[in-house]
């Protein structure tokens, strides 16, 4: 369960969301804080 810090976006669905890559972190970390609430 080492990947559950770790959340890997499709690529298609990033382009889709218009995120680039150094966003990723934002949208990790919004996700582990909505995993813990």
């Amino acid at each position: 369960m080492g990947e559950r810090g770790r959340v890997v976006i499709p690529k298609d669905v990033r382009d889709r969301l218009g995120l680039k890559p150094n966003q990723r972190l934002l949208v990790e970390v919004k996700e582990r804080r909505r995993d813990r609430a």
